[in-house]
């Protein structure tokens, strides 16, 4: 084990008070004069301590095997342990160890072990309440304060900081269903950055404003998909980032976590689909959208519960162009057959997925920069 020399120096005093740690490590102090302020300075890289005391008689200062420091005013009731940790630093524990403990039952029915002060809770303690609710942690004049545990009798628990009785700073709250927040709290009310386990293992993180979600929040699915997005009552809203596992991608439009509204989907090389631009209703392709396929094929036209349903114009690499019949996603015939071309890379170009609006994370939040085209050209008067 090292054994340090301790300097200190009287402040107040022109004279100097030498602390000495001999080989053997036993300390020997030289020169007390009533010192009111002692500095004891460490070598060899040992942070600083400084102890004020008020006349002491006397400061013992001893040292165990284990290398722990310990400065006892003796005049005073109070213990001061300055513990040592292995990288030099000092920790000092002031415990209320001068306050009575007791075990009381209160006026309305509680129980309540631990100390006090004044004829009130006042340090450390556990409360049973009437209730079923149980608190363990520290208290001041009679109400919650400091680090504490909670629990009901449903099985909700709060392990963190309270002030006035109420939940403030930072804290992980849990529910009976399962539900977990890790965050802080203002006046028993989310505030600021947090993050939400749900009961199926969904993690995402966000901004809570007086104990609602707002604003931006990312979501990590247990089945390994993510997502980012505006986010309302836990799930996604308005405009999004949906990423799959297997790498597919959707950007667009939410409501209550499902694809709502205009969106863009992107496939991963698992089918001969490349992508979809149109709309969506409750997660499902719906309205008028632009299939395109990986061999370059191109069908536009309406969408009925994620399937092609009705006339279709299909327009083939060359640009040829071909009206076509589906019934609920299943090709049925040839309606007719155009003899005018298609541009298809202008056709290509004047569609969103065009746009880095797959490859760029943050394209979600500049849709509604994007202005939205007329394409007559390609429209259809579709048959009834």
């Amino acid at each position: 084990m090292r054994c340090c020399t301790k300097n200190a120096v009287n402040v107040e005093s022109p004279k100097k008070i030498v602390i000495e740690e001999t080989e053997d490590c036993t300390n020997e102090e030289v020169n007390v004069e009533n010192p009111k302020k002692v500095v004891i300075e460490e070598t060899e890289d040992c942070t600083n301590e400084e102890v004020n005391v008020e006349n002491p008689k006397k400061i013992v200062v001893e040292e165990t095997e284990d290398g722990t420091n310990e400065e006892v005013n003796v005049e005073n009731p109070k213990k001061i342990v300055v513990e040592e940790t292995e990288d030099c630093t000092k920790e000092e524990v002031k415990p209320n160890s001068d306050l009575p403990t007791v075990s009381i039952t209160l006026s309305d029915g509680s129980v309540y072990t631990g100390t006090v002060k004044d004829k009130r809770v006042h340090g450390r303690g556990i409360l049973k309440y009437a209730t079923g609710e149980e608190y363990d942690g520290e208290f001041v004049d009679g109400k919650r304060q400091g680090k504490g545990k909670w629990s009901d009798k449903e099985n909700n628990s709060y392990e963190g900081y309270w002030e006035n009785d109420r939940r403030h700073g930072h804290g992980i709250y849990k529910t009976a269903d399962g539900f977990t927040f890790e965050g802080d709290f203002n006046n028993n009310k989310r505030e600021g950055k947090g993050t939400i386990i749900t009961p199926v293992n969904t993690k995402y993180t966000c901004t809570f404003q007086d104990d609602v979600e707002v604003g931006e929040a990312e979501f990590f699915f247990a089945n390994g998909d993510h997502a980012i997005g505006h986010i309302k009552d836990g799930s996604l809203s308005e405009n999004g980032r949906y990423e799959f596992k297997n790498g597919d991608i959707y950007v667009g439009s939410f409501e209550k976590g499902l694809f709502h509204g205009e969106g863009y989907y992107k496939w991963n090389n698992h089918t001969s689909y490349a992508a979809y631009e149109g709309n969506y209703f409750e997660g499902k392709k719906h309205g008028n959208g632009r299939l395109i396929n990986r061999d370059g094929r191109i069908l536009c036209g309406e969408f009925k519960n994620n399937n092609m349903n009705g006339e279709f114009l299909e327009i083939s690499p060359q640009g040829n162009q071909t009206k076509v019949l589906y019934d609920h996603g299943y090709f049925i015939k040839i309606l007719d057959v155009i003899e005018e071309k298609i541009d298809v890379e202008e056709f290509i170009k004047e569609t969103v997925i065009h746009t880095t609006i797959f490859s760029d994370p943050h394209m979600y939040k500049k849709l509604y920069e994007i202005k939205k085209k007329e394409r007559p050209q390609f429209r259809l008067n579709l048959k009834k």
